[in-house]
């Protein structure tokens, strides 16, 4: 198999990075993605900078190990916070990661009064701050942790009111009251696209979702690299580390069909 025609690693620790293979495969019907989701650990968020660098990783190397993928996605604000940097020196194949397709995006749009919602690894770190004002010092920047959100979200309570009345609840913080552009920096936020925006319906307020900036960065440098398949080779598949019936349903709702899961124990990926 030619190097174009090998799959592309898509890693999350739960949901949200099947927002970004939905919109890959929108665009790159012919591309195999093998999708990797960490529900054991979930959230991230929550967790230490050591471990999440660790679980990352561990199923980097798994992934690399078992499928020689052309590229490794990492789906996820925390682990790419956290782990981007030491995936880029230490695997040898090319890792779009998603902080910098999301800063590109955001200076793209010349706002200057910017909120920023994520999971406190994310937020903590400050690395969304840090890029943005290395490009442009001016920007106004407001950001907040909104950690109980992925956990609803896995939970399946997409539409459920408390999910409504804590979003509300995070979004009404001061901080926020003179935006013009909130950026979701968590791959599971789409799923909350209809709550988050229908809160800012009165003001003048544009959104920015993390999820498509990965999925556009991903489709640019496959194109620029010429690593694009000519034709479908083998079936996507999907592995996570724990199965519930909430994940279940909701991976068919986001990709509009049944897919099958596999799940695998934590202990083989360090075999």
């Amino acid at each position: 198999m030619s190097r174009s025609d090998c799959p592309i690693a898509v890693f999350d620790s739960g949901v949200g990075g099947l927002t970004v293979v939905k919109a890959l495969k929108e665009h790159l019907p012919q591309e195999t993605i093998i999708y990797f989701g960490d529900l054991l650990h979930l959230p991230y968020g929550n967790k230490s900078l050591a471990s999440i660098q660790y679980y990352t990783r561990t199923i980097a190397a798994w992934l690399r190990r078992h499928f020689s993928p052309k590229l490794f996605v990492i789906a996820c604000n925390s682990a790419s916070a956290a782990a981007a940097t030491i995936l880029k020196k230490t695997l040898d194949i090319p890792v779009i990661e998603a902080i910098e397709p999301t800063v590109k995006a955001i200076l793209k749009t010349g706002i200057q009064d910017i909120g920023i919602i994520g999971t406190k690894a994310t937020i903590q770190s400050g690395v969304y701050e840090e890029r943005l004002k290395a490009y442009q010092p001016q920007l106004r920047i407001a950001v907040l942790a909104t950690p109980l959100l992925v956990p609803l979200i896995e939970e399946g309570w997409i539409d459920h009111p408390a999910t409504k009345m804590i979003v509300d609840t995070y979004l009404d913080t001061p901080a926020f009251q003179n935006i013009r552009l909130l950026v979701m920096a968590c791959t599971h936020y789409p799923l909350l696209k209809k709550v988050i925006e229908s809160h800012f319906e009165h003001q003048k307020v544009r959104f920015l979702y993390s999820s498509f900036c990965i999925a556009q960065a991903t489709i640019d440098f496959l194109k620029s690299q010429r690593l694009l398949s000519s034709r479908r080779h083998a079936s996507d598949r999907f592995f996570v580390t724990d199965l519930s019936d909430h994940f279940k349903n909701l991976a068919s709702t986001i990709l509009k069909g049944n897919i099958h899961l596999e799940q695998i124990d934590w202990h083989l990926l360090k075999d």
